[in-house]
């Protein structure tokens, strides 16, 4: 009899002991707080891609025998410009909501973030043509006149730059690319509404406003960067 009941002690006091190792194994709840996480946006971000015609056309004017016998040298080229921002060092920490936890009613992530600008631009290839249109006797046009085609052509791509920078369309159509790229990894409700919002500016954006608003009255920057310059 002590043997039998031996045998049922063991019996059940192995059991006890799957029963605890089982429990042991089943997984701890831990409460958590989701927050939004800094953005993943740490390279620059290019919103736009914008070509542009340029020509620069020198007159080196003479007359002969009463006559106008002009000398025209004629320069042309397609400049690429592609504008974005440059997240390359920003501390996503100093916009306001960046770490905040997540609110049932949403959040709103508010602050300014780098400057909208000229990321890259280059003369497309195979674009440059340069001509002598027009020859004067005693006169090297393309010494003379090319060369002043030369030293022009920096301040004709800015002017192509800056054509391109400061439209509205520009401005608004970068803000909503940051924003549609921040949005891709925020959570949201369970009508597919996102549940952060973002208010952000530029950090050249008054700037860049102003300078529209001023091309738009006419007080500022040219309707064209191409033109006609006379040598002396």
């Amino acid at each position: 009899m002590d043997r039998i009941l031996l045998m049922i002690v063991c019996a059940f006091a192995g059991a006890a002991g799957v029963y605890f190792y089982l429990q042991s194994q089943q997984p701890v709840v831990v409460e958590t707080t989701p927050v939004i996480s800094e953005p993943r946006l740490i390279n620059a971000l290019e919103t736009t891609e914008a070509y542009s015609a340029n020509a620069l056309v020198l007159v080196k004017e003479r007359k002969l025998l009463g006559k106008e016998n002009n000398a025209v040298y004629v320069s042309q080229w397609q400049q690429k410009v592609v504008i974005g921002v440059d997240f390359t060092g920003f501390d996503w920490k100093t916009v306001s909501g960046i770490g905040d936890k997540l609110q049932q009613g949403g959040n709103i992530v508010r602050g300014t973030i780098p400057e909208l600008k000229v990321l890259h631009e280059y003369v497309v290839k195979g674009s440059e043509k340069n001509e002598v249109a027009s020859r004067i006797v005693n006169f090297d046009e393309e010494t003379v006149l090319g060369g002043a085609a030369n030293a022009r052509r920096g301040a004709a791509d800015t002017c192509s730059r800056d054509m391109i920078l400061y439209r509205e369309e520009v401005v608004k159509h970068a803000m909503e690319t940051v924003v549609r790229n921040l949005s891709v990894a925020m959570p949201v409700d369970d009508n597919g509404a996102p549940l952060v919002a973002f208010d952000l500016k530029f950090a050249n954006e008054a700037d860049l406003l102003a300078g529209i608003a001023d091309r738009k009255a006419g007080n500022q920057g040219p309707q064209s960067c191409s033109g006609v310059e006379y040598v002396n």
